[in-house]
């Protein structure tokens, strides 16, 4: 009996001890290749890149304005809050400045917040600014926000 193979009976319930092997067929995908699972991960993958692209954008679109424009002064002309007591107040400006010898209006981002708002006074402050299509970017267009999305953005490549 020695190298030969035993050989059950598995139609006999008395002589049966367990089921046979299952075979391994290396063209049938196994449990972790489903479909299902594949498309659930291409979906967050897409998802999360996007957010990432989204994020990144939206971070980077007040600092290009700075980065671009044309370097010039402002004089603020008005200024109006918006907020609440709990959510913190920002401050929304307008102003006047000169480029290539024409006068322009428009507004002037980002929104002023906290500490940013003191000693800005619709009359008599004249700010460092970029103009870029209309529009005057402080130097706080490159702050903590920017940096922020960046970070967020960077963090959520798949």
């Amino acid at each position: 009996m020695t190298g030969q193979a035993l050989l059950m009976n598995q139609e006999d319930p008395q002589q049966r001890i367990a089921e046979p092997e299952a075979t391994y067929d290396s063209h049938t995908p196994g449990r972790a290749w489903n479909f299902t699972n594949v498309w659930n991960g291409l979906v967050m993958a897409f998802l999360m890149v996007t957010l990432g692209i989204c994020a990144v954008t939206y971070g980077a679109l007040t600092p290009y304005g700075y980065w671009v424009g044309t370097p010039t002064k402002a004089a603020v002309d008005h200024c109006e809050y918006h907020g609440s007591r709990d959510n913190g107040y920002e401050m929304s400006c307008t102003g006047t400045w000169s480029l290539r010898g024409q006068s322009q209006t428009g507004s002037i981002k980002p929104p002023f917040r906290g500490d940013a708002q003191n000693g800005i006074r619709p009359g008599k402050s004249v700010l460092d600014v970029h103009v870029h299509d209309g529009t005057a970017y402080t130097a706080l267009s490159v702050g903590k926000g920017f940096y922020l999305a960046l970070a967020l953005g960077a963090g959520n490549r798949s």
